[in-house]
C-alpha cells in the first residue's frame, strides 16, 4: 500500500506512527552517576633509574599446524629410491663403483648403507637445528638454553 500514496503521505504516516509509539515510552530518567574510583591507569609510570619497564611474564600457546617431514608421505620404494640417490650423490664415481656391490654374507647392501648414511644426516641436520635455536634462546634466557643444551648432549640420549 506504501507503494501505492504519494511520499509526503507516507512520510506522514510515518510521523503519526513514530508518536504513537514515543508516547506508550515512560519518560527517559538517566541512571546516577557513579563515584569514580581512583585507578592507577590513567596515572604517570613511576620515575626509574632502569631503560627497561618489566612487564609480566606471559605464557604464548604456539597454535601453528605440525610441519609434517616430506619423507613421510613417501613410499618405502621410493625413498629407498631417494636414500640410494642421495648415497650416490654423496660419492665419486670410483667410489660407488667400488661400494655398488657387495658379499652377501660379509657386507651389508647398498640400500642400508644408504639408509644408514640418511638417518644419520638427517639427525645432523636436526641437531645442528636445535643448536641454532639454543644460541637464539641463550641471547633472550641464558638457563633455559643451558637447559636445551644439556638436553642435546648425545652422551645422556637413549640409545637404540
Amino acid at each position: 500500500m506504501a507503494a501505492l500514496l504519494p511520499v509526503a503521505v507516507v512520510a506522514e504516516l510515518s510521523q503519526k506512527t513514530r508518536t504513537a509509539i514515543v508516547a506508550e515510552f515512560p519518560a527517559y530518567t538517566p541512571p546516577a552517576a557513579e563515584k569514580s574510583k581512583p585507578t592507577s591507569f590513567g596515572a604517570p609510570a613511576p620515575l626509574s633509574d632502569e631503560p627497561y619497564v618489566r612487564l609480566p611474564n606471559y605464557r604464548v600457546e604456539d597454535k601453528r599446524v605440525p610441519v609434517v617431514d616430506p619423507d613421510h608421505w613417501l613410499g618405502p620404494a621410493e625413498l629407498q629410491k631417494k636414500q640410494l640417490r642421495e648415497y650416490k650423490k654423496s660419492m665419486t664415481p670410483l667410489g660407488w663403483l667400488l661400494n655398488g656391490w657387495y658379499i652377501p654374507l660379509i657386507g651389508s647392501p647398498p640400500a642400508a648403507r644408504a639408509k644408514a648414511q640418511y638417518e644419520s644426516n638427517r639427525l645432523a641436520a636436526e641437531f645442528a637445528r636445535l643448536n641454532d635455536l639454543a644460541e637464539a634462546i641463550a641471547k633472550i634466557d641464558p638457563a633455559e638454553a643451558a637447559k636445551l643444551r644439556v638436553s642435546l648432549d648425545p652422551s645422556k640420549l637413549p640409545k637404540n
